[in-house]
């Protein structure tokens, strides 16, 4: 991971330097600083790129942000006195600086950390300030940070998100259709996932990715055709969420080919299971959120494969969907064509499963109506 700590010579961003670079997932880390009141000796020993220059340049931003996949605000103007000295300086640095690199980040959209300032509370009879404190700056300094903070959260609102995620959780909920279906693929699934977060950095999240992973395999035994019990609403809205949480998660900073790729490659079964159904439905003229037997499970045992053999077959199709976001994750693939790939397999997948036959497990052609979910 490449990171940009903006001030990084001042004494707080000379020490996280220091720990960035001690940790073997960041490869390289930059600092652009004007050195106003920060000092090059801080990171004498410090493997990084000091680019002198400051916040307020936007060539500069320009040409150091795409490069980061995470970008450190450290960079401002501090001191009370001085900022009552020369109130407009100190807006110019702390807020007009802090919106400058969220425009320098809203191409490649890097994990961004803004760092703000206990001034923000202004005066308090707490004998320790903390967050759960009201804001009341009482300088300009206090002023400039909450202006700061409200830029980030601003750029920080991604309702696209939001949707994309719902629209996920529900989709593996659709998926539950049929014996071993989502237990397998949510096995294969989060087991790729877990292995992209530990080799990006996040093991808290691979963590978390591993038990999921592990409770579906020991799920599967149950699960597995013929079927004792079933995963559910509460358990197939909770796989999807996680997934689509963690694979949102894991993203964040990845540039707009790799963030959509690392979107959609692993959720690739879902999603296309999704479009194949409201796309049948459309076409058939029947409502779209009706239950049928016309999801791509469905079709494939209407191919002729067994019911193990089908969960087997989704269950290789995520892991194989996984393979390439861990590989395009590692730079070991760059990341358009593997988007490029992913989006064309979706795409083929479509068409082919809309061509196939839907039948009854017994084979007889599909009722007009009937449940989605078997007794």
């Amino acid at each position: 991971m490449r990171v940009l700590v903006t001030g990084g010579a001042g004494f707080i961003g000379a020490n996280l330097c220091r720990a960035l670079t001690a940790r073997p997932e960041i490869e390289h880390v930059t600092v652009p600083d004007d050195l106003s009141p920060g000092n090059e000796a801080n990171l004498d020993g410090v493997p990084v790129d000091l680019v002198k220059g400051s916040v307020l340049d936007d060539d500069l931003l320009v040409a150091l942000v795409p490069e980061a996949a995470c970008v450190v605000h450290l960079a401002a103007r501090p001191s009370v006195p001085r900022s009552v000295r020369d109130p407009l300086g100190s807006h110019t640095v702390n807020a007009t600086g802090t919106l400058s690199v969220l425009e320098a980040c809203r191409p490649t959209r890097p994990h961004l950390v803004l760092a703000s300032s206990s001034s923000v509370y202004g005066d308090h009879d707490e004998p320790c300030k903390h967050e759960d404190l009201p804001a009341r700056p009482a300088s300009p300094h206090g002023a400039a940070k909450p202006a700061a903070e409200a830029y980030a959260l601003a750029y920080a609102r991604r309702p696209l998100t939001v949707v994309w995620m719902v629209l996920i959780t529900n989709s593996f909920n659709l998926l539950d259709n049929m014996d071993g279906a989502l237990g397998a693929t949510a096995a294969a699934g989060a087991g790729f996932l877990a292995a992209t977060a530990f080799a990006t950095g996040r093991p808290g999240t691979g963590l978390l990715l591993s038990a999921l992973g592990c409770a579906a395999l020991g799920f599967l035994p149950r699960n597995w055709a013929p079927a004792k019990i079933f995963m559910g609403d509460a358990g197939s809205l909770f796989i999807g969420f996680l997934l689509a949480g963690s694979a949102a998660l894991l993203c964040a900073g990845w540039g707009p080919a790799g963030a959509a790729g690392g979107l959609l490659l692993p959720t690739l079964v879902a999603t296309v299971d999704t479009c194949v159904v409201l796309l049948a439905r459309r076409r058939e003229g029947r409502p779209l959120l009706s239950g049928g037997l016309d999801h791509v499970s469905h079709r494939l045992r209407g191919l002729g494969l067994s019911t193990r053999l089908t969960a087997l077959a989704l269950a290789a199709a995520a892991a194989a969907s996984g393979a390439v976001e861990l590989l395009a994750a590692l730079a070991r693939i760059p990341a358009l064509p593997a988007l490029a790939a992913a989006a064309a397999a979706a795409a083929l997948s479509v068409v082919l499963a809309l061509a196939a036959p839907v039948r009854t497990p017994g084979g007889r052609p599909r009722p007009a109506r009937i449940r989605e979910r078997r007794p």
